[in-house]
């Protein structure tokens, strides 16, 4: 399944959710504000362990749109392009977008 978090509330409660319910094996894409979700902070720190069975993309455009460099999120995030997500789309079923 892939998870698709397209913003930042601010406190991380839309990745928190999705991470609740998210199976072994599941992807989550990071997309235009959500990709803040992936640079580092203490919230996420707590979180670190689902990451070792979910992958988590962010794509790459939106994050450098914001100014932001990959090298400011966790390890464990993913770079992936247009071409990658539209990809990652094709690969899984079903897709579920958090607003």
């Amino acid at each position: 399944m892939l998870h698709i978090i397209n913003k930042n509330d601010g406190n991380g409660a839309l990745l928190h959710d999705c991470m609740q319910i998210v199976s072994k094996g599941s992807s989550i894409l990071l997309i235009e504000n959500g990709v803040y979700c992936g640079v580092k902070n203490q919230l996420m720190l707590m979180e670190q362990r689902v990451f070792d069975e979910v992958n988590l993309y962010v794509l790459t455009p939106d994050l450098e749109a914001r100014g932001l460099l990959l090298t400011s999120c966790y390890g464990f995030v993913k770079p992936i392009d247009y071409d990658g997500f539209v990809q990652l789309v094709a690969d899984n079923s079903p897709i579920r977008s958090w607003f």
